[in-house]
């Protein structure tokens, strides 16, 4: 039989100097540690019922040569995609075995920040001059020619999607830069296509999502949410939410936050403490379905859902609810003077 009941905070936590990103894929979970250059690894699928109130989560422990703001995808076969880097900088990425042995590395990624899945099992990483694609073992570089410097530090994708959309940014020595351009990555193609927003608008690191067909997404600071082909760059819809905003200089201000489960986007607007649900049914009219007043001011915004249950012949197997949380969480640990960069996994 199944079951429904209120969710709730478990007792479980990871301990880590400088938690970093946590990433989900491949049946299992990667949790990085930037101050130590390591990263936990557990199976999700243990985080059953009936664990609930235990004290400790069984992991296993990959350390890289070095500490640095980075991140780990789980991949096949006991492998794992990793940044490349130190405390000052960072410079690649590199698959590694779980002993953190080098399987394969590339150095053309300078910058390394942001990451995300597409289709074929295929990861776009981004650069402070492209994106880096990994695919069937071998990494690819994209670039700009045209703006040297263009970093890609934001990225969301969709695991049936080849593309995948991140930021555009072209100021290098800017403190905050509001970029006026998105970008599309192609990973089959090898391409990354830049699209201009109107004039005076602009997004941050919490406005990127995807549609429940792939739709690239963007919660701009006119106070609307733009819905737009990946294929083509071309908008499909909009939907106005709130009233202009403009972003903070101070990473950890809060501002909208976009989240996306399914066929609705949950948006925040910490002007008014407000939550408002969005369809995404329609890619050409996305229509505001209800809001609710929160009892504090939001800032990030993250869900979990179960809509992978279990079957009912394996129900009896086993004891408590059962069922599948799909998750992304962004470091809130960085280098000094860094800017929060958002991620999308």
């Amino acid at each position: 039989h199944y079951y429904t009941t209120s969710p709730s905070l478990s007792s479980l936590s990871l301990a880590a100097d400088h938690t970093g990103h946590v990433i989900k894929d491949n049946g299992k979970v990667a949790a990085f540690a930037d101050g130590t250059g390591s990263f936990a690894v557990y199976d999700p699928a243990k985080l059953t019922h009936d664990k609930r109130t235990a004290s400790s989560l069984e992991t296993t422990t990959v350390t890289l040569p070095k500490p640095h703001h980075g991140f780990a995808i789980p991949l096949p076969n006991d492998q794992y995609l990793v940044a490349v880097g130190d405390s000052k900088t960072r410079t690649g990425a590199a698959v590694v075995d779980a002993q953190g042995k080098t399987v394969t590395e590339s150095p053309a990624c300078p910058g390394v920040h942001g990451e995300a899945i597409a289709k074929d099992g295929a990861f776009s990483i981004g650069c402070t001059d492209g994106a880096l694609v990994y695919k069937d073992g071998k990494f690819t570089k994209i670039t700009n020619p045209e703006d040297p410097y263009s970093r890609s530090g934001n990225q969301a994708g969709k695991a049936d999607s080849q593309y995948v959309l991140a930021d555009y940014k072209t100021d290098k020595d800017a403190k905050l830069e509001r970029p006026e351009k998105f970008s599309i990555i192609d990973t089959v193609a090898a391409t990354r296509t830049v699209y201009s927003l109107p004039s005076g608008v602009s997004y941050t690191f919490r406005s990127l999502a995807r549609g429940p067909q792939g739709e690239a997404l963007l919660l701009t600071t006119d106070g609307k949410l733009r819905v737009f082909d990946p294929a083509t760059g071309a908008e499909l819809g909009s939907v106005q939410l709130m009233e202009a905003w403009t972003e903070s200089e101070t990473w950890q201000d809060e501002r909208p936050a976009l989240w996306v489960d399914g066929k609705t986007a949950y948006v925040t607007d910490p002007a008014t403490k407000k939550l408002i649900a969005v369809s995404l049914s329609n890619p050409a009219a996305p229509k505001e379905l209800m809001s609710v007043e929160l009892p504090k001011t939001p800032n990030e915004i993250l869900g979990v859902s179960s809509s992978n249950a279990a079957p009912v012949e394996a129900e009896a197997h086993g004891a408590g609810a059962h069922g599948s949380t799909s998750s992304s969480a962004s470091a809130d640990a960085h280098e000094s003077g860094e800017a929060h960069e958002g991620h999308s996994h």
